[in-house]
């Protein structure tokens, strides 16, 4: 991956491209100081990742966004935001933009020694970046005429319907009680295109564990709300869950559910992450399949790692229905993908089609 690293800060500009500098898979394809730099530098070609400050002088990272979308750039985005409620808000705007992730930047680059800074932006950074490579390497692959030459990981056939023993079940003609929700890197302008489909209010509660931090899941519910017409917003603990709302796993937290169908309570706490991730969607699926069984319905977005599979496996065995998203509108094909591996699925489709579903699952009224 070649990335061009776009910060006012000359400091964080040397950081993060000595966190580049330092990856196997990646080059640093150079430096800007503002939007408007990196627009030029973009269309000379040789760019394929950002990583883009937000608050910069004479174009910022909103307005580089929303000008790469107009000249249709073809490079992904990285934002690096504060750790504030102001920034917060603008990285969920710059999600729904088209940024495919974000970096909390250290709190202050005057509390931090250098090798202090570099180490906590590459244990953030470093992984944000190598889960494109794949993708990229495979185009590379393609492109050269190599992709078939003898036995490789991304040339595996794919399945389109789940297999293997567990039941099958149609979404067409599916009516859950509950609905669930796993969703991670690129989930947020996923989770807003999905449910854009939506009008207003359910027929039965959704919940949704996105991987974020604290604050940035504030936002995220609200924007989903002023989407879809209806009340989401992040969940209490021992609160009782309602038909009609949406629940999203406030960032760190994770959410469980408790009860009996009628009776349905959140659960929050901040037990041992799973799966590297907290909130993990594995706790909300397993959870909620033992309380709803076979009137469940699941999504698996776009994400990163395997979270959501496990559980996806559970929800199967308790006769309840799973949908995937599709490799081609994925950010990241990895939480479907481990979810299809197990073949604890029932239909894998793009993006507008989790919508629909989503629709036809939700009702509304």
């Amino acid at each position: 991956m070649r990335v061009l690293v776009v910060d006012d800060s000359a400091v964080f500009r040397t950081v993060i491209s000595k966190v580049i500098e330092g990856m196997p898979n990646a080059l640093l394809a150079g430096t800007a100081a503002n939007g408007e730099l990196a627009i030029k530098e973009i269309q000379k070609g040789g760019v394929d990742l950002v990583t883009l400050d937000l608050n910069m002088p004479i174009m910022d990272g909103i307005s580089f966004l929303k000008r790469a979308r107009e000249l249709r750039l073809p490079v992904k985005t990285i934002v690096f935001c504060a750790r504030s409620p102001r920034s917060a808000e603008e990285t969920i705007q710059a999600l729904s933009l088209g940024a495919v992730d974000f970096v909390v930047k250290p709190e202050s680059q005057n509390a931090f020694s250098a090798a202090a800074a570099i180490q906590m932006i590459q244990e953030q950074l470093a992984p944000k970046i190598s889960q494109f490579i794949d993708r990229a390497a495979l185009k590379a692959a393609i492109g050269s005429g190599i992709a078939g030459a003898g036995p490789s990981r991304f040339s595996a056939p794919l399945a389109k319907d789940g297999v293997g023993a567990f039941r099958k079940v149609d979404p067409a003609t599916f009516q859950p009680n509950a609905i669930v929700i796993a969703s991670s890197t690129g989930g947020p302008g996923a989770l807003e295109r999905a449910f854009s489909y939506l009008n207003g209010a359910p027929r039965v509660p959704i919940f949704i564990a996105q991987h974020m931090p604290e604050m940035f899941t504030k936002f995220l519910a609200a924007r989903i709300a002023a989407i879809a017409k209806l009340e989401c917003r992040e969940a209490e603990s021992g609160e009782v869950a309602e038909p009609g709302k949406v629940y999203v796993a406030p960032g760190n937290f994770h959410m469980r559910l408790s009860g009996a169908t009628g009776m349905v309570r959140i659960l929050l706490d901040q037990s041992e992450r799973v799966n590297s991730v907290r909130p993990a969607a594995d706790l909300l699926f397993t959870s909620a399949a033992q309380i709803y069984g076979s009137k469940l319905g699941a999504f698996v977005f776009t994400g990163m790692g395997e979270d959501g599979a496990r559980g996806a496996v559970d929800i199967k065995k308790a006769g309840g229905c799973v949908v995937i998203q599709d490799k081609e509108t994925c950010v990241v094909w990895g939480m479907p993908r481990a979810t299809h591996d197990r073949s604890a699925f029932d239909k894998m489709v793009s993006l507008d089609e989790m919508g629909e579903i989503l629709r036809k699952f939700s009702q509304v009224h």
